[in-house]
């Protein structure tokens, strides 16, 4: 079971939060998402 909690987690990975708007296209998100190396998009 895993005992980390979100703040051992932000400071391990960084607390930068890449966004994108609702009208973005799937395409650019996933570029996105690839380009930075991230997993998610709020």
């Amino acid at each position: 079971m895993v005992t980390s909690t979100v703040g051992q987690v932000l400071k391990e990975k960084g607390n930068q939060v890449w966004t994108t708007s609702p009208d973005t296209i799937v395409y650019q998100a996933l570029k996105l998402m690839s380009d930075k190396n991230i997993g998610a998009l709020v």
